[in-house]
């Protein structure tokens, strides 16, 4: 009897520990993915960045300070928005 009691606490003690790692692995991979979407979010980020500051310089000269006022404001508007979705 001592015998089949202590290999069920060992039994118990392993599937604890295996549960424990799993959970473990689990939150590293979530961390890893949660990492590799921001950074994908980022990239992206800048990318529109980019397009959207050279599409200003070719047209700016086309535009009057207002409508490149607005245009400005509203493009920040929107960055602000996607960095508040972003981090939810």
């Amino acid at each position: 009897m001592k015998r089949q009691a202590k290999l069920e606490t060992k039994q118990q003690q392993e599937l604890r520990d295996t549960n424990e790692q799993l959970e473990q692995e689990s939150k590293q991979s979530l961390k890893s993915i949660e990492e590799q979407m921001d950074s994908q979010k980022e990239h992206l980020l800048s990318k529109e960045e980019r397009a959207f500051e050279k599409e200003m310089l070719l047209k700016k000269k086309q535009m009057s300070e207002d409508e490149s006022r607005e245009i400005m404001e509203q493009h920040r508007a929107n960055v602000r928005l996607y960095i508040t979705q972003w981090h939810r």
